[in-house]
């Protein structure tokens, strides 16, 4: 799913396959995207060969890429082996959580979980809960593209947090 954070939402982070002109994040966000392959292009000029790599996906029967410059393809990981793309959170960790998870009882490690503050800058706020909590997750979410799943759960007297998590760390940026 396409969902640009706070702060890559005004530099445009795809480009329309099409005409390759980089289209409004706006346009994209919360659809599906699926990964369709990538490409190799090449480009000769004066001081030698420039190569791109770029990440093709479709959505609604359109197509999109993102270009990684002056890079090749298997030289990707290598040169940066934290390189993701921006805006992306991989759905099938929130599928998977979603299967496994909601309805469970579980003991809660984390000394602080979140709740929703639509009145803070980040949208939520920390709160301190005891360690091994007994609570009862009630559903997941889309977190982001670092913590993609959003565990959503109820303590015993009814007090709603969550916590984002990431299973696979699949575009995460993380090693």
């Amino acid at each position: 799913m396409f969902n640009p954070s706070r702060r890559d939402q005004f530099l445009p982070i795809l480009s329309f396959c099409e005409s390759e002109k980089e289209i409004e994040n706006k346009t994209l966000k919360h659809k599906i995207l699926t990964f369709v392959g990538t490409e190799e292009r090449s480009k000769e000029l004066s001081i030698g060969t420039n190569y791109s790599t770029r990440f093709l996906f479709e959505c609604e029967g359109k197509k999109y890429y993102y270009e990684f410059k002056n890079i090749r393809l298997d030289e990707t990981c290598e040169k940066n082996p934290r390189a993701c793309i921006n805006g992306l959170v991989f759905l099938q960790d929130v599928d998977t959580a979603k299967d496994l998870l909601i309805g469970r009882k579980v003991y809660i490690q984390p000394e602080s979980t979140r709740i929703d503050d639509t009145n803070n800058y980040s949208g939520y706020q920390d709160v301190a809960i005891p360690t091994n909590l007994e609570v009862r997750i009630t559903a997941i979410g889309i977190g982001n593209q670092i913590c993609p799943v959003k565990i959503i759960f109820k303590d015993n007297q009814d007090h709603s947090f969550y916590l984002e998590l990431a299973f696979s760390r699949t575009n995460s940026g993380m090693d």
